[in-house]
């Protein structure tokens, strides 16, 4: 649960600096919504992750988590990008 805790402190910390430039810049209507979907988008990410877990729960990593999917190659990818 931690782990939880470090993602949202870490997205959200440098995503808040912006966000006046955001509102300077669309409004509050048009800065609102965009903040939303983007919520949104993020929350079908998490749920998306949560699933390949409980589909492969061995994999603790994302290049592991690669690997059970697409292979080794995709393992490499993953511990090189991220």
């Amino acid at each position: 649960i931690n782990v939880i805790f470090i993602i949202m402190a870490d997205l959200i910390g440098t995503g808040i600096v912006g966000l006046p430039y955001t509102y300077a810049k669309l409004g509050y209507g048009l800065g609102a919504a965009v903040l939303i979907i983007f919520g949104l988008l993020t929350f079908y990410a998490g749920l998306l992750l949560w699933r390949l877990h409980m589909t492969f729960p061995t994999a603790l990593t994302y290049g592991l988590l690669g690997k059970n999917v697409s292979g080794q190659v995709i393992q490499w990818i993953a511990y090189v990008v991220v």
